[in-house]
């Protein structure tokens, strides 16, 4: 049995318990900066006695205290604190899986990879990023293969991954300040998955950003970024257009392969839809105003296939972390928020309103030309 504790206990904490096998894993402990009467329905259902869950102030070190009896701990705190706390759990001799990121900036993450390569620690560290464990990116190499093999090489990628407004969402506006990395970062998933999937690089060539939601910041609450492609099955003058956000009219996640005649599209199922049925989410090839072949794939949900990966990992002292992959992945986000930034968003009313209106037609369309 490895015993986990849960830094910065929300949301994810519960479908984390929902992928581990209770045979194998045991939420064990908690440390939040709110305390056990204020997490109380959350903590009953992860089993978490008041004695088990730890508080701290906004920055402070994780206690000593908190580690024992501890084999695993999840780093999901908001992002700026992520750096000093995997450091912390790793010099605790403690398994870390760290989510979305190790830094909120390229300098934090680059100190992040230096560390694990200083101190020998890329085994006993795991960077999850939830996407690459949904069945439809498993499932995207294959059937990319062979739209390519009967299309000719991709001319452009669009992904479009934007969230309705959420109460949640309005009360985390933690989420888009720019020391939590901002908008890009919180929506880093369509660019994991195109990285993964199609072995290929993304250079940021333009953005904007955009407060679609004021509710939520004053910062940034959605980006768009238009990038440069190149390798693995991608034409050599390809792009990419990549469109992030939160508090939409309506959701969609869509990522949008185009050929010269055809398109292959992935609609993903949000998390909420995968925990509570078995939808996974849905491709479809098309070529010459024609379906060509389409799908549904069934299975387990992200993070029963995390939990998986997680106990080999633990078990076996072996993770699938990759600095050269990672550093393909993050690029597009740091040179977003290098570049363009999400100080300073596009806030007129009717510029940001067409743009929406854009995104969204952009993302119903069935057929790109």
């Amino acid at each position: 049995m490895h015993r986990i504790g849960i830094v910065g206990a929300g949301h994810w904490s519960r479908r984390l318990q929902t992928g581990l096998n209770p045979d194998v894993f045991e939420v064990h402990k908690t440390l939040d900066v709110v305390s056990f009467e204020e997490k109380r329905d959350l903590l009953f259902d992860l089993g978490v006695s008041r004695d088990r869950h730890y508080q701290i102030d906004r920055g402070d070190p994780l206690p000593d205290d908190f580690f024992e009896g501890v084999d695993v701990v999840q780093v999901a705190s908001p992002v700026e604190y992520h750096l000093s706390q995997t450091k912390q759990c790793l010099e605790q001799g403690k398994f870390t899986v760290t989510e979305k990121s190790y830094g909120s900036s390229r300098s934090e993450f680059e100190e992040a990879l230096d560390y694990l390569e200083r101190e020998g620690c890329w085994n006993s560290s795991y960077l999850h990023l939830h996407y690459l464990k949904k069945l439809l990116t498993i499932k995207m190499p294959e059937v990319l293969e062979q739209a390519v093999e009967r299309e000719g090489k991709v001319r452009r990628v669009e992904a479009t991954f934007v969230e309705e407004y959420s109460r949640e969402d309005a009360e985390r506006g933690w989420l888009f300040e720019p020391s939590n990395g901002g908008v890009f970062l919180d929506w880093i998933h369509p660019i994991e998955v195109l990285v993964d999937a199609t072995d290929a690089e993304f250079n940021l060539v333009d953005g904007k950003s955009y407060r679609v939601e004021p509710e939520y910041s004053e910062h940034a609450t959605a980006a768009h970024a238009e990038l440069e492609v190149d390798g693995g099955v991608y034409a050599d003058d390809a792009e990419a257009y990549v469109r992030v956000g939160k508090g939409f009219p309506e959701t969609e996640k869509l990522l949008r392969f185009v050929f010269d005649e055809g398109s292959v599209e992935f609609r993903f199922a949000d998390s909420e839809t995968e925990f509570e049925t078995d939808y996974r989410g849905s491709w479809t090839w098309r070529s010459r105003g024609e379906v060509v072949d389409s799908g549904e794939p069934r299975g387990d949900v992200p993070y029963e296939l995390m939990a998986e990966e997680l106990r080999h990992a633990v078990e076996l002292g072996s993770t699938p972390m990759d600095e050269e992959y990672l550093r393909k992945v993050y690029e597009p986000v740091w040179s977003f928020n290098e570049e363009v930034g999400v100080e300073s968003p596009v806030e007129d009313r009717k510029h940001v309103d067409d743009w929406v209106s854009e995104t969204l037609d952009a993302a119903r369309d069935e057929v790109v030309s």
